[in-house]
């Protein structure tokens, strides 16, 4: 069966990182970018259209295109949020995209949007919900949950039976101890060690680097 053509949400490094992995290794042919009709200028992105999301609708509407959600980092995992579940009750279908490096248990419960990048591993009986993003070298353990709209930083670690609550961002080369719950909402800095429980919208950093000062 052939796919559909695919239309990505949003501009900026995401977005570009988007159709170049779509377009380059999963074999999608991306025909626009769509944006809120408030940032929707005219012109192109990446070679492409960029088209309000009304008129993209209209253009492209479910029936015969897909839509990937391309919005992201740190205080943008709640837009996603909005624009997938928008997206899925208008009816487009919202493909995963999973590096060919990348290696996946096969029991693997995984969620529509997601992006899985280059070396990143995801042990068996974890389930990653919607909208999950996952940068490169990010190692996921056995048995971990992660909500909706999570954003996995490059070389992060979430260890063995954690949880990862909705909408929350894991730092680069942080790393969630077994069995840790993390709520709704967090932020995990950057080289974090996280080794009890987070309270729901909670911004955990790691121990201050040393600062160089004067002899």
């Amino acid at each position: 069966m052939t796919s559909k053509p695919l239309l990505i949400f949003g501009l900026g490094e995401l977005p570009d990182q988007a159709h170049y992995y779509f377009s380059q290794h999963a074999g999608r042919r991306v025909e626009a970018f769509t944006v809120d009709p408030a940032y929707a200028t005219g012109g192109q992105f990446a070679g492409l259209p960029v088209l309000a999301f009304d008129e993209a609708q209209r253009r492209f509407p479910p029936a015969t295109h897909d839509l990937f959600v391309a919005v992201g980092y740190s205080h943008f995992n709640q837009g996603r949020k909005r624009v997938v579940e928008l997206a899925q009750a208008l009816g487009y279908t919202l493909p995963t995209f999973v590096h060919e490096s990348a290696v996946m248990a096969r029991n693997v419960t995984l969620g529509a949007n997601c992006m899985v990048r280059e070396q990143s591993t995801v042990s068996p009986f974890t389930c990653l919900g919607d909208g999950v993003i996952i940068g490169m070298q990010v190692g996921v353990s056995h048995h971990v949950r992660i909500g909706n709209h999570v954003w996995l930083s490059a070389g992060s670690i979430v260890c063995g039976s954690a949880s990862i609550g909705e909408r929350c961002f894991i730092g680069a080369t942080a790393t969630v101890r077994n069995k840790v719950s993390v709520g709704p909402g967090c932020i995990i800095g950057a080289g974090a060690l996280i080794m009890s429980d987070c309270a729901a919208d909670g911004v955990y950093a790691a121990t201050p680097t040393p600062r160089r000062v004067r002899a």
